[in-house]
């Protein structure tokens, strides 16, 4: 939400609370701006910190995701395995 508002200064003002319609359509608008923005700058918050966990082998976990059943998806969890690795490396 706070990368919305920074980017969407007006959604820091009240939006009409009688108006439903209109208050869906501005956050709609928002988002899908800010789908857009994150499109054409190439930068995700999520990509640029898991996709070097999601690596393995050269290959990238969303490259043969459509391949993998459930168990497997559950074994190879890296996003798991990233904050084990956060947490191991608080506790040492």
């Amino acid at each position: 939400m706070r990368s919305l508002q920074g980017s969407f200064a007006r959604l820091k003002l009240p939006l009409p609370a009688d108006d439903g319609e209109c208050r869906a359509i501005v956050l709609e608008t928002c988002a899908r701006l800010h789908q857009v923005r994150t499109r054409r700058m190439g930068i995700n918050q999520i990509k640029t910190v898991y996709e070097k966990t999601w690596q393995d082998g050269g290959r990238t976990l969303y490259e043969e995701f459509e391949s993998m059943v459930f168990r497997e998806i559950q074994a190879s969890d890296r996003i798991k395995r990233y904050y084990d690795a956060l947490n191991d490396a608080v506790e040492e």
